[in-house]
């Protein structure tokens, strides 16, 4: 949803528009923690690169990135049982 949003806020979309509303309200409680790091960069009348919403995009994709790690650590069996029936199909 914050990829959606990032190409809304770049192509200019109409936040007057139903579902364009609704992906900014449902993912204003996802960037709201990352406001005010950086400005986000006009690049024309109304077209903007939210680098807030790509910077929360970042360290959501990093946080569940090292959750799966732990995961795997965690339960090693489990792994790499799933990993030896791959290998074998």
């Amino acid at each position: 949803m914050l990829g959606i949003r990032i190409a809304f806020k770049l192509l200019a979309a109409n936040p007057a528009t139903p579902i364009v509303g609704v992906i900014y309200n449902l993912t204003d409680s996802l960037v709201k923690p990352f406001s005010g790091i950086f400005p986000n960069i006009s690049l024309g009348v109304s077209s903007t690169l939210d680098i807030v919403a790509l910077v929360a995009l970042l360290s959501y994709s990093f946080l569940f990135y090292l959750f799966a790690i732990f995961i795997k650590a965690a339960l090693p069996g489990i792994y790499h049982e799933e990993r030896i029936s791959h290998e074998h199909t």
